[in-house]
C-alpha cells in the first residue's frame, strides 16, 4: 500500500534520467515506474514539468563556532530550517574531538562531560531534539596527542570523517606538523575512517601575514598573495603522499585552486583514489568580486581568479571533484564590518540556501553541467563518500524518501530580504537566478511546500555510518 505518488516529473539519477512516478510507503521508495497506474487513497504529487531529484546532501557545515569570542547568529535549528528551503535533505558538520573535555562548549549547560562518548552523545541528543533535517558529524582533530585514542572512539559511534585544518597561522592552534599528521593518519585508516584535509600551508601563510603586518600592510591585497595558489597544491601534494603512505582514504575539502586540482588529477591517475570538494564561491567569484565586498568575501582558501573559477566547473565536468558543498557559516554583517582591520575579520560565508539554485542556474542552465551531474554532485557522491549511500543520495526502491522538486522555470532574485538567515547579507545580493526548489521531502515526510517548511524541530535524525 503507497501513502505518496510524485507523478509525472523528470526523475534525475546518478544512472540517468526519465519519465516517471515515485510510490513512497513510509519512509521509503517503494515502487518507480514508468507508467501511470491508478490508486485510491493516495496523496498525489503532481510534478508533470518538473524536475525530480534525491534529496540534496551539504557535506561542508559550520552551525556550532568553535572559534573562541564568536558566536554565530543562527542556531544549529536555524541553520537546519535555513537549508530546508534550499532543498537540502541532510547536512553534515563539524565540531572537535577537543571540546570532549570542555563541558562549557555544550549547549545543554546542565550537563558535564568527561570522554568522547558523553561528548559526542550529548551533541547528538540536543540536535535530535532541535534539528529539521537529517545530519551527519564530521570530527575535526587538533594538536593534542589525547585525540589519537579517541579517534576509534568516536569511529565506534557512528563518526568516521575526521578533518584536519592545516591552513591557518599556528597561533590559532589548528596547526598539525607531518609526525603528528602521519599518527593520526595511521589510527584513522585503521577504523575504516576518511582523513579531510584544509590544504593550505599555514606555517607559510603565518610567516607570511607577519611580515604584511609587521610592515603595516596587511590588507585584500596581502591577504591574497599570502594563501597563494601554491600553498594549496603544495599542501595537496604533501598530504596525498602522507595518505598514500599509511593507506588512509583522503578527501579535500573546499578546493580552490587549478594547481590543486592539477595535483589531485595527477594523484587519481597515478591509481590514488582521492577525492575532492569544491564550493559556489570557488566556482562563481573571482579577485575583483573580493575587492569589491571586502570584508564579506573573506574566507579561507580565498577567492582567487576567474582561471581557477573554470578549473573547477571543469574539474566537476570531467568528475576530478566529486562533491559540490556550502562551507557554510552564520556569520552576521556586523560581525564582518565592525572588525578593527582586515586581519581582524571573521572567516567565513553564508550559502546553504543558495547552493542548490546556484548549482542549477549558473551550472545546468549554462550547460556547465548535466542534470545527472548535478544530482551526483549534490546528492549521490556525497553520500556516497561518507558512508550513506543508498539510503540518501538516490532514488531507489529501498532509499529513504528524500526527494526535492524543482520548478526550472521560476525566475527570481537572491536577497537578503527573502533568504532566511539572521546574518543579514548574502555575497549573492542581486543575483538573477532561473530554477528553485518548490517541495521536498525527507524520509516521506513534507518538508517544504509552497515556501514554508513543515516538519518540526526533532525531526532530524543522527545518521550513523
Amino acid at each position: 500500500m503507497l501513502d505518496i505518488l510524485v507523478k509525472g516529473g523528470q526523475i534525475v539519477t546518478e544512472e540517468g534520467i526519465y519519465e516517471g512516478n515515485i510510490g513512497i510507503c513510509g519512509d521509503k521508495i517503494a515502487v518507480i515506474s514508468s507508467k501511470t497506474f491508478p490508486l485510491s487513497g493516495v496523496r498525489e504529487i503532481d510534478a508533470t514539468g518538473m524536475i525530480v531529484m534525491p534529496g540534496f546532501i551539504d557535506a561542508h557545515v559550520h552551525h556550532r563556532t568553535q572559534v573562541p569570542g564568536l558566536t554565530t547568529v543562527d542556531t544549529p535549528s536555524d541553520v537546519s530550517k535555513i537549508a530546508a528551503y534550499g532543498g537540502i535533505t541532510t547536512f553534515m558538520f563539524y565540531i572537535g574531538a577537543r571540546w570532549a573535555t570542555k563541558p562549557d562548549q555544550i549547549t545543554d549547560a546542565k550537563k558535564s562531560v568527561s570522554t568522547p562518548e558523553e561528548f559526542f552523545t550529548n551533541v547528538i541528543e540536543e540536535e535530535e531534539r532541535s534539528l529539521y533535517i537529517d545530519f551527519g558529524i564530521h570530527c575535526m582533530l587538533f594538536p593534542n596527542l589525547d585525540i589519537i585514542e579517541q579517534i576509534p572512539r568516536v569511529a565506534k559511534m557512528g563518526i568516521k570523517s575526521f578533518k584536519m585544518v592545516l591552513g591557518y597561522h599556528p597561533s590559532r592552534g589548528w596547526a598539525l606538523d607531518d609526525s603528528m599528521l602521519m599518527l593520526i593518519l595511521e589510527n584513522v585508516a585503521s577504523c575504516s575512517g576518511l582523513a579531510m584535509f584544509h590544504c593550505e600551508n599555514g606555517y607559510i601563510i603565518g610567516y607570511l601575514e607577519d611580515k604584511y603586518v609587521r610592515n603595516g600592510n596587511y590588507n585584500i591585497n596581502t591577504f591574497l598573495e599570502a594563501r597563494n595558489n601554491l600553498l594549496e597544491a603544495e599542501t595537496i601534494y604533501r598530504t596525498v603522499t602522507m595518505s598514500r603512505i599509511t593507506g588512509c582514504p583522503m578527501y579535500v575539502v573546499h578546493l580552490s585552486a587549478k594547481e590543486g586540482l592539477e595535483n589531485i588529477i595527477n594523484s587519481q591517475l597515478s591509481g590514488y583514489d582521492v577525492t575532492a570538494e569544491t564550493c559556489p564561491q570557488y566556482m562563481l567569484f573571482n579577485e575583483e568580486h573580493i575587492k569589491q565586498q571586502g570584508n564579506f568575501l573573506k574566507m579561507a582558501p580565498p577567492i582567487r581568479t576567474a582561471i581557477d573559477n573554470e578549473a573547477m566547473w571543469n574539474g566537476l565536468k570531467n568528475g576530478h571533484i566529486s562533491v559540490i558543498a556550502s562551507d557554510h557559516v552564520s556569520l552576521g554583517k556586523q560581525q564582518k564590518i565592525e572588525a578593527n582591520d582586515f586581519q581582524s575579520v571573521p572567516f567565513g560565508i553564508p550559502g546553504i540556501e543558495t547552493i542548490a539554485p546556484l548549482v542549477y542556474s549558473e551550472g545546468v542552465e549554462k550547460g556547465r553541467l548535466s542534470l545527472q551531474q548535478m544530482a551526483q554532485v549534490l546528492s549521490t557522491n556525497p553520500a556516497k563518500t561518507f558512508g550513506l549511500y543508498p539510503t540518501k543520495g538516490t532514488i531507489q526502491v529501498g532509499s529513504d524518501a528524500d526527494i526535492v522538486i524543482i520548478d526550472p522555470n521560476i525566475k527570481w532574485k537572491i536577497s537578503t530580504s527573502t533568504l532566511h538567515s539572521n546574518t543579514g547579507f548574502t555575497p549573492y545580493e542581486g543575483w538573477e537566478i532561473k530554477g528553485k526548489p518548490i517541495l521536498s521531502l525527507l524520509r516521506g515526510k513534507e518538508l517544504l511546500k509552497d515556501g514554508q517548511i513543515h516538519t518540526e524541530p526533532g525531526f532530524g535524525k543522527f545518521l550513523r555510518r
